[in-house]
């Protein structure tokens, strides 16, 4: 098992069944905690980034997403997909005993209410370092996520829609030092194209 793949099934037990949301998609936790279950298709295995929370203090509202490609649409893999839906039938339980209303949000408190960000990064700390976990942010997950599939070969420009980044430039700028082989694959690809045409000569 990779790092990458360590870290997601260490959060998946730490964040109070975040599921593997993380793993799902580069999500800000602003997008994460403001999830809702109408933003997901499970029968097409997508989610829709549709809302966020924004916290001003301690005033927290929802809000759509600033800009068109903040508002996007992404794939889940077909185990992320069970998860969320075992979340689901986890939580509609938990309704039913507490005798409300199935939750609009996916991962809210427990009577349903929005998770104040800020409360949220705190227990995700809290609860990494009671596990003796190494030091890591919720938003350092984001990066973990978007840095994998790079170093996997998934296209910037796939990449950067993932994560909600304006244009790919962007995850260019941010990400360029992971990218500073792909000069000596080139070549090397280009290398063995020659020897290939050389030798069929």
């Amino acid at each position: 098992m990779n790092s990458f793949s360590r870290c997601c099934r260490r959060y998946t037990c730490l964040a109070d069944r975040f599921s593997d949301s993380q793993s799902a998609w580069p999500a800000c936790r602003g997008e994460l905690l403001a999830l809702r279950w109408q933003d997901i298709n499970f029968e097409k295995a997508t989610l829709q980034v549709a809302q966020v929370i924004e916290l001003v203090g301690w005033k927290m509202s929802l809000k759509e997403p600033k800009t068109e490609r903040s508002r996007r649409s992404i794939a889940l893999s077909t185990r992320v997909v069970q998860e969320l839906r075992h979340h689901r039938k986890t939580q509609a339980e938990e309704c039913l005993r507490l005798g409300c209303s199935r939750f609009e949000l996916v991962f809210p408190l427990w009577d349903g209410t929005i998770r104040n960000p800020n409360n949220f990064s705190k227990q995700f700390a809290d609860e990494a370092a009671a596990a003796k976990l190494p030091h890591i942010t919720f938003h350092g997950l984001r990066h973990t996520h978007i840095t994998h599939l790079l170093r996997s070969g998934v296209p910037v420009h796939v990449v950067s829609a993932r994560a909600g980044h304006s244009n790919p430039t962007v995850t260019l700028n941010v990400y360029s030092h992971l990218l500073q082989g792909d000069q000596e694959k080139a070549a090397a690809v280009m290398d063995e194209a020659l020897r290939t045409v050389i030798k069929d000569r």
